[in-house]
């Protein structure tokens, strides 16, 4: 994370800890699990990209650089890259940085109409190399031998985690594989799934 991303983070980290030890105390654990969800879904987009959350954010986000930065890495090596998001709107800004480049992608949320034209455009050999991809929207029913790496952002999430890391062990079968997890934290860790 970006300095500034860490210190909302940590702002509104404390707001929820605060909040939740109160209402937990007042009311009970089960009548507090909405204010739960809801702290740990926004702590996630804060991670990710505070303009997810924060309305008039101008400010950097740590792990849109990192995906950026290795996408670039990647791209001019030639290779086939998956992204994934849990969140659309955090698709959507990495859809907004990639035209800014001239990167042409695939892009394949619950509102695409044409999944199978997406997903044949990035199987093509001389087809789109970057396919950002909902989980939702992708995580039944696709064939991506094509790729290469996988980025996965939005971790902090376990069951998400898993659902992405066996989503990934599916769709790559005949090249090498990458999975690069995007955490929170300063740092990306990459991790060789097979070669």
């Amino acid at each position: 994370m970006t300095e500034e991303q860490e210190r909302l983070y940590d702002k509104t980290k404390s707001f929820y800890r605060d909040v939740l030890l109160k209402q937990i105390k007042d009311e009970g654990l089960q009548k507090s699990r909405f204010s739960v969800l809801q702290g740990l879904t926004k702590l996630r987009q804060l991670a990710n990209h505070p303009s997810l959350c924060e309305e008039g954010y101008t400010g950097d986000s740590g792990k849109m650089e990192a995906v950026l930065e290795k996408l670039e890495t990647v791209l001019e090596q030639h290779h086939k890259v998956l992204i994934f998001s849990q969140f659309v709107q955090h698709l959507n800004l990495i859809k907004k940085a990639l035209d800014e480049r001239g990167i042409a992608y695939a892009y394949l949320d619950g509102s695409t109409l044409d999944r199978k034209g997406q997903v044949e455009s990035f199987q093509k050999d001389d087809g789109q190399s970057v396919f950002l991809i909902s989980l939702k929207a992708g995580g039944v029913g696709l064939n991506l031998t094509a790729a290469d790496y996988v980025f996965l952002c939005g971790r902090e999430n376990s069951s998400l985690a898993a659902t992405q890391e066996g989503f990934s062990l599916r769709i790559s079968h005949v090249r090498r594989e990458y999975l690069t997890r995007l955490e929170r934290g300063r740092g990306t860790r990459f991790i060789k799934l097979k070669s």
